[in-house]
């Protein structure tokens, strides 16, 4: 995606779609990511294409799409589902999401809910953990 956007940014009538192509780009990484638990490396990579995208089409920082992932990375790592869910609900009344973007955006809504469910296991795990240390020490001092 990033070598047609690069291509069609110095043809005027499609010169339009770049924005739009730096943005499949983006959800592709963000997509691609992986379960949250795993340090975010799509984040890093995310920003680095960014940053060479706004250097290479200096409107871009400007733009509806660049702010929309930048705050889906800010949202993400929170494992925020209705925030996430309200942003994207947001974007797409401004500027319509087809489905492919959905698709990429679904993948990323399921890597929150994972991430979520596993919060979940993690403390009903250290809260049965705290429950039995305590039954042992009322055991103990019987």
């Amino acid at each position: 995606l990033e070598k047609v956007a690069f291509s069609v940014r110095d043809h005027n009538l499609q010169a339009l779609n770049v924005n739009d192509y730096f943005l499949r780009g983006g959800l592709c990484q963000l997509a691609n990511g992986g379960p949250i638990r795993k340090g975010l490396h799509s984040h890093k990579v995310l920003r680095y294409y960014l940053k060479k995208w706004v250097a290479v089409e200096y409107s871009f920082v400007y733009s509806r799409e660049y702010m929309f992932l930048t705050n889906l990375m800010d949202l993400i790592p929170g494992s925020d589902l209705d925030h996430f869910a309200d942003h994207v609900y947001n974007f797409d009344n401004v500027s319509k999401l087809d489905l492919w973007c959905l698709r990429m955006l679904n993948r990323v809504r399921e890597d929150i809910e994972e991430d979520i469910e596993r919060k979940k296991r993690k403390k009903a795990q250290a809260e049965m953990e705290a429950k039995r240390k305590k039954e042992e020490e009322e055991g103990l001092r019987r």
